[in-house]
């Protein structure tokens, strides 16, 4: 019965309202294209992890899923093209670590916020770091200590290369140069210091292990060390840092996934529900062994936000103790 006070046309709208809830309580709204957003070239780690994930999040967070290498400024680009872009979801940064928790302690200013601009979405994987030599260091030289000792001896020799200065690579060397006590010159902006190592030009490098892992049948390469808190199953016979003495370097790289701050609620958990899934595929799992040396780790957003800013605070103190800053 019509409330005597209620006219007919008011409770023909509100029954109409519960047939249709309010935008904000509906499902988010799924784009027709998702574009994984990478900062780094084809063939790096994040982009592999990108290729790989693509198909199987296509019918799960969109129709179409494709990856984007937006290159520059060490992948600080491809963020402000992810929060420059549109906030429907459309857009999706799989990203290294450290563009978010150790740039903003090597730069004097950034354009972005990392926690505040950007929404968690999923960890994706870790990968950790090795120090290598190549043959301009003595054959004799099998452990950390030798390198050091092989430092003292050679300065004029003594040097190692990473991707980047600021980058997390070149603060495993610096941080094993300050447990040592020797120098050691870093030699910065090589996208790729292996031919040069292998060369003869440069001593030693930084690396991310799972490229350092596609050299090691080289016999002009030796992989002194590997971070993390004990061996890499897939390279059991390489000690790592605190094995030998050098403590504070189980450091592992994780790659996520995250999205711009204000897109639609619950997009967020959405989409990391659909990595959970593909990681759950068998398929998927025997594609990802295949391409990737690195297990897949999903996350709902909150774990990945507390792992982000845990990893904020402990790159401050690694930043301070070195004295670095961005030029």
């Amino acid at each position: 019965m019509t409330h005597p006070r209620l006219g007919r046309r008011t409770v023909l709208s509100a029954a109409v309202a519960a047939a249709c809830p309010a935008p904000s309580r509906a499902q988010p709204r799924t784009p027709d294209l998702v574009k994984l957003v990478v900062g780094l070239p084809p063939g790096s780690l994040p982009d592999v992890i990108a290729r790989t994930l693509a198909p199987h999040l296509a019918g799960r967070i969109a129709p179409a899923v494709v990856v984007e290498n937006r290159l520059g400024a060490g992948a600080r680009l491809a963020v402000d093209s992810v929060l420059q872009g549109p906030r429907d979801g459309s857009q999706v940064l799989v990203t290294p670590s450290g563009v978010l928790t150790l740039a903003p302690h090597t730069f004097r200013t950034l354009s972005y916020r990392p926690f505040q601009d950007l929404q968690p979405v999923s960890l994706l994987g870790r990968a950790g770091f090795s120090f290598c030599v190549g043959p301009l260091v003595d054959p004799s030289v099998r452990t950390l200590r030798d390198f050091a000792d092989w430092c003292r001896a050679h300065p004029a020799q003594a040097s190692y290369a990473s991707l980047a200065a600021g980058s997390p690579p070149h603060f495993v060397g610096e941080m094993l140069k300050r447990a040592l006590q020797f120098d050691c010159t870093h030699v910065a902006g090589r996208n790729d210091p292996a031919p040069e190592v292998l060369g003869g030009q440069i001593a030693a490098m930084s690396k991310g292990s799972v490229d350092v892992s596609r050299l090691a049948g080289d016999p002009r390469l030796r992989v002194l060390a590997n971070t993390g808190s004990a061996r890499w199953p897939h390279m059991p016979d390489t000690p790592t840092f605190a094995e030998q003495g050098v403590p504070d370097l189980d450091w592992l790289d994780w790659y996520g996934a995250y999205v711009p701050a204000g897109v639609p609620p619950g997009l967020a958990a959405k989409l990391s529900e659909a990595i959970g899934a593909a990681f759950g595929d068998p398929r998927f799992l025997e594609q990802w062994r295949t391409a990737l040396l690195i297990a897949p780790e999903a996350s709902k957003p909150e774990e990945l936000d507390r792992l982000g800013r845990a990893d904020l605070e402990r790159w401050a103190g690694v930043v301070r103790v070195t004295g670095f800053v961005a030029e």
